[in-house]
């Protein structure tokens, strides 16, 4: 194990990371938001809870969701372009813009 350490140029080098469609993340996570905000307007109106603090933590998560998606827009060119100098296939939707 020490010699591992002491020759790091022995090691195994490491798998290639997974290709993965990361909109399809960041909306999951936008969903959830959503249903956690129509729950506590539920809430609110059936048992007249005060959760405004709440649903203002709800609506902070769809907009991080937004700019995640923005990002993920403007990243996937470099995404795919960086998986093609390696000879990775990456599954993107059809709709991505090209290379």
């Amino acid at each position: 194990m020490f010699d591992l350490f002491l020759h790091p140029e022995r090691r195994r080098p490491g798998p290639q990371p997974l290709q993965v469609d990361l909109r399809r993340i960041i909306v999951a996570g936008m969903v959830l938001w959503a249903v956690a905000a129509l729950v506590l307007g539920v809430l609110a109106v059936g048992f007249d809870l005060d959760v405004t603090s709440k649903l203002v933590i709800c609506a902070t998560g769809l907009g991080l969701g937004l700019l995640a998606l923005a990002w993920e827009h403007v990243n996937r060119r470099r995404y795919r372009a960086v998986a093609e100098t390696r000879n990775v296939v990456v599954d993107l939707p059809d709709d991505a813009p090209p290379a």
